[in-house]
């Protein structure tokens, strides 16, 4: 979009910088595994869930992301997942 010559993104325009999360693009509905270790589970209990990308958390950095969990039908905001 170019607005006075400047060809730029309409967020650029508006906010006059590139999104945070930009540099941490993925794709919705990619599964991924999140990690649920704390330090009172047991050292071979599970540490991680399988759960879906639905987004990107809105108050937190771009690396951080929102993770559905299809079982309990919750939301996980995190960075620790594979």
């Amino acid at each position: 979009m170019s607005i006075e010559g400047k060809v730029l993104t309409r967020y650029e325009h508006c906010v006059g910088k590139i999104p945070s999360f930009a540099k941490h693009l993925r794709t919705w509905g990619e599964a991924g595994t999140v990690k649920i270790k704390t330090a009172t589970t047991a050292k071979l209990a599970d540490k991680g869930i399988q759960c879906m990308f639905i987004g990107y958390a809105t108050n937190s950095g771009g690396d951080v992301y929102q993770m559905w969990n299809p079982i309990t039908n919750r939301v996980h905001n995190t960075r620790d997942v594979i």
